[in-house]
C-alpha cells in the first residue's frame, strides 16, 4: 500500500468542503482534520490501520498525521470538511498529545449535528472570527464523541519538518542519519519518532517517495527503465526492481505493459 504526505493539502491554509461520488482515495496523511460523510451507499474506510464500512450518516475522523485511505467497494456518496489544524492552536495542543482510540462516529445525532454546523460554515457571511467560533464549535462536537489514548508527545511542527525534508531530497541519497542531523535529534529519536507518528518504517516510506516519482517518469516512453529509476534516487537497479516488486507484485516492465505505456 503506498502511503504519501499530501503536500498539496498541507499548503492549503483554509478550510476545504467538496462533495464526491464513488470517491476513492490512496493513503496519505497531512496535518489537518479531515472529517470525512458518508451521505449514501457505503464506503471502506482505513484510519490508522482500523478499517470500517461506514454507511450514511457515519462519519471518519482523521486527526494530524493520521494515515488514512478511502474505498468505495460498490455505491458512495459522500462528503469532507477538511480543518487546518493551525487555524485552532488549542485543538492542535490537545490532539498532538494523544491518539484516537476509535476514529469513527456513528451517533446519528452527533453526526446531524455536525453537518448542521459545517452547513452554517459554508453559508455564513461574517468575520474570519464568527467563522473560527464555528470551527471550534464543530470541533468541540467530534472531541466529545471520540475517545484518545495518551502517547508520546507528538509535534506538528517537527512532522511537518521531517515530511517536507523528505519530499525535497528523496532523489539523495538519504537516511534517517541524515535525516536526524538535518534535524539536530538523536538517530534513535527519530526512527522512533517516524515509526510511530507515520506508522511505516522510514525505508519504506522513502522508497514510496522514490517509486511514485518513477512512475511518473516512466509515463514518458523515451525515458528507460534504468534512467528513471536512478534519477528517482535509487542507487542500484537490484534496489530499485526489489522495491518494485515489494510495492506492485510486478516487474517495472509488466506494469508498463499492464498500463499500456509502452
Amino acid at each position: 500500500m503506498s502511503i504519501q504526505f499530501a503536500v498539496s493539502r498541507e499548503n492549503n491554509r483554509n478550510p476545504f468542503y467538496r462533495e464526491y461520488q464513488n470517491d476513492y482515495c490512496y493513503g496519505h496523511f497531512h496535518s489537518h482534520i479531515e472529517l470525512y460523510f458518508i451521505t449514501d451507499g457505503a464506503m471502506d474506510i482505513t484510519i490508522n490501520g482500523q478499517t470500517e464500512r461506514l454507511v450514511k450518516q457515519q462519519v471518519g475522523v482523521s486527526f494530524s498525521f493520521d494515515t488514512h485511505l478511502y474505498h468505495t467497494p460498490e455505491y458512495s456518496r459522500s462528503k469532507v470538511f477538511i480543518i487546518p489544524v493551525r487555524l485552532l492552536p488549542e485543538i492542535e495542543e490537545i490532539t498532538e498529545k494523544q491518539r484516537c482510540e476509535y476514529p469513527f462516529i456513528k451517533d446519528e445525532p452527533t453526526v446531524r449535528k455536525l453537518e448542521k454546523l459545517i452547513d452554517s460554515y459554508n453559508r455564513l457571511d461574517a468575520s474570519e472570527l464568527a467563522k473560527k467560533g464555528l470551527l471550534y464549535l464543530i470541533m468541540d462536537v467530534v472531541l466529545s464523541a471520540v475517545s484518545f489514548r495518551e502517547t508520546e508527545e507528538f509535534s506538528t511542527d517537527l512532522s511537518r519538518k521531517i515530511l517536507f525534508y523528505l519530499q525535497e531530497n528523496f532523489k539523495e541519497q538519504i537516511s534517517l542519519y541524515t535525516l536526524s542531523r538535518h534535524l539536530g535529534y538523536s538517530y534513535n529519536y527519530i526512527s522512533h519518532y517516524f515509526k510511530n507518528c507515520f506508522c511505516i518504517n522510514f525505508n519504506r516510506y522513502v522508497n514510496h517517495l522514490r517509486l511514485d516519482y518513477a512512475l511518473r517518469l516512466l509515463e514518458n516512453r523515451e525515458n528507460s527503465i534504468t534512467y528513471c529509476a536512478i534519477e528517482s534516487g535509487f542507487n542500484s537497479m537490484r534496489s530499485f526492481y526489489r522495491a518494485f516488486r515489494a510495492e506492485y507484485k510486478m516487474t517495472p516492465r509488466q506494469y508498463l505493459k499492464e498500463k499500456k505505456i509502452e
